[in-house]
C-alpha cells in the first residue's frame, strides 16, 4: 500500500464561484509527495488539514483470499458450497420430487440421487483504488470524502467426476438432445391414463366379480398401483399427459443402465403385463431414460436454463472491473493538535453506491 498525498493550499480569503454549470475555484497550488514509509507512519491518522488546504491521497489495496468464515467463525474454502461428494437433491432442490418418485416406483426407501462428485476451487482478489479528499474548512474542522474504484476477480475451477454417477439428462427436458423424448413421455402417460380409466370403469360396472369377489381385490390393487405409477412418472419427468410441463423441470433422470433405471422400466413392464392379464390394453411405450452421464457443461446448462428454475451465470471465471464502490463522506474535528499530542473526533456516512453481488452469479 502506497500513500500519495497531494496538498493544495488556497489563498485566504478563498474565492469560490458557482456559475450555472460547473464549479470554479480560484486557487494557487502547492504539491508534496510523501514516501510509502512516511504514509504508513501516519497511521492511525490523527491530523486535520489547515484552513483552505485540500489534501488528496491515493492508497491502493490488493486483497487475495480463498477461504471464508461461517456464522460461527469457522473458516472453510470459498468453493465449499459448490462442492459435494454426491450431487443430488441437496444440490439441486428440484430433484427432491424425482427422488421421492424413484423410491416409490422401485420400493427402495433409501435411494439417493447421485449426479457425481462436484468440486469447485475458487480464488478471489479485490483491487481497491480509493481517492481520499481532506479539505480544511477551518484549522480544526476538516471535511473528508472517499471515492473508491473497485475491481474484483474470481478464478473458478469447477469439475465433475461422474465415475459413480447414476444420472443423466431428463429426456423430456428441452436441453436433453432427445428429439422424441417429450413425445414419448406424453404417449406413455396417455396410454397409462387410458388403461387406468378402462380398468376403473370395469370395476365400477361390477366387472372382475366386483364388488366383493377375490378377482376384484386384485383389480383394485392394480388400479391403485397404476394410478400411483402415473403420479410418480409425472414427478420424475415434470411432464403431464396433456403435454404441459411443470414450472420447474427436474434436470436429471436415472441412467437406463443404472439399478434404479432398470427397476423403473421393469415396474412399467410389470404394470403393462398385469393390465393385459385383466383384459385391459397394456403399454406400448416406455419411459425414455438417458444413456450418458452428467458433465460440467450439463451443470452449467441447468444453471443457465430458466426451465430448470435458474437464470444464472455459468460456473466460470468472473471479472468485474472499474466499478464504483461505496462513497464515504465525513468530518474531523481536531480536539487537540499540538506538536506532541493530537486527538480528533471523526464521523463518516457511507453511501450505498457500490455494486452488490448478483443473485444470479454463484461465484462473483
Amino acid at each position: 500500500m502506497v500513500g500519495l498525498p497531494l496538498l493544495f493550499r488556497f489563498p485566504r480569503p478563498m474565492t469560490m464561484f458557482f456559475p450555472r454549470i460547473g464549479v470554479s475555484l480560484t486557487a494557487a497550488a502547492v504539491m508534496t509527495i510523501a514516501t510509502a514509509g512516511a504514509a504508513l507512519a501516519q497511521y492511525p491518522d490523527t491530523y486535520v488539514s489547515p484552513k483552505g488546504v485540500l489534501r488528496i491521497s491515493f492508497e491502493p489495496w490488493y486483497i487475495n483470499y480463498d477461504r471464508m468464515f461461517d456464522n460461527d467463525g469457522n473458516d472453510f474454502p470459498i468453493g465449499a458450497p459448490l462442492t459435494t461428494d454426491s450431487a443430488g437433491a441437496d444440490f439441486f432442490p428440484s430433484l427432491l420430487a424425482p427422488q421421492t418418485a424413484i423410491r416409490s416406483i422401485t420400493g427402495d426407501s433409501t435411494y439417493q440421487i447421485n449426479a457425481g462428485v462436484f468440486k469447485s476451487v475458487q480464488d478471489a482478489d479485490v483491487r481497491l483504488f480509493p481517492f481520499d479528499f481532506h479539505f480544511g474548512l477551518t484549522d480544526r474542522i476538516t471535511l473528508t470524502a472517499s471515492i473508491p474504484v473497485v475491481t474484483t476477480r474470481m478464478q473458478v475451477e469447477f469439475t465433475v467426476d461422474s465415475t459413480n454417477s447414476t444420472m443423466g439428462w431428463n429426456q423430456a427436458a428441452p436441453t436433453s438432445g432427445n428429439a422424441t423424448g417429450l413425445a414419448d413421455m406424453v404417449a406413455l402417460l396417455g396410454e397409462l391414463e387410458a388403461s387406468i380409466a378402462a380398468l376403473g370403469g370395469a370395476i365400477a360396472s361390477n366387472g372382475f366379480d366386483c364388488p366383493s369377489g377375490p378377482q376384484c381385490d386384485a383389480a383394485r390393487d392394480l388400479l391403485a398401483r397404476a394410478q400411483q405409477l402415473a403420479l410418480d412418472l409425472v414427478d420424475l419427468t415434470g411432464v403431464m399427459a396433456d403435454g404441459s410441463q411443470s414450472p420447474v423441470l427436474p434436470p436429471f433422470s436415472p441412467l437406463a443402465s443404472s439399478p434404479a433405471g432398470e427397476a423403473i422400466l421393469g415396474a412399467i413392464n410389470s404394470i403393462s403385463a398385469e393390465l393385459q392379464s385383466l383384459g385391459v390394453s397394456g403399454l406400448t411405450t416406455t419411459l425414455p431414460l438417458p444413456e450418458g452421464k452428467i458433465s460440467v457443461e450439463d451443470v452449467n446448462g441447468v444453471l443457465t436454463t430458466p426451465a430448470f428454475g435458474y437464470d444464472a451465470a455459468p460456473l466460470e471465471f468472473v471479472k468485474i472491473t472499474q466499478r464504483l464502490g461505496d462513497l464515504e463522506l465525513g468530518m474531523r474535528w481536531g480536539l487537540l493538535q499540538s506538536r506532541s499530542l493530537r486527538a480528533i473526533l471523526s464521523g463518516k456516512v457511507r453511501l450505498p453506491t457500490g455494486t452488490l453481488d448478483s443473485p444470479g452469479n454463484f461465484v462473483d
